[in-house]
């Protein structure tokens, strides 16, 4: 498992669908959620398909498919993850 970071994730998330990204304007994107970015459950998908071939990390359906999560609570439970396997 290799941790995961906000520029890794951001670039994982432009690639996917940098317009989106672009669009949403003010504020830091890791702070809107994935519905206000454009995320819709295709994207949020291939994000985490992305996450998991990369970092080896598996998020719970729940976070990733909630209309209200945001990419700094998927750090955070990466972050918990990556805590409860060192």
């Amino acid at each position: 498992m290799t941790k995961i970071t906000e520029t890794s994730l951001a670039a994982a998330m432009t690639a996917i669908s940098g317009a989106e990204l672009e669009a949403a304007g003010a504020g830091d994107p890791l702070d809107l959620t994935f519905e206000e970015m454009g995320f819709d459950s295709l994207a949020r998908q291939e994000l985490m398909g992305r996450v998991e071939r990369t970092h080896g990390i598996r998020f719970p359906a729940d976070l990733v498919f909630s209309d209200t999560s945001t990419p700094r609570e998927l750090l955070a439970a990466a972050d918990e993850q990556e805590d409860a396997t060192a």
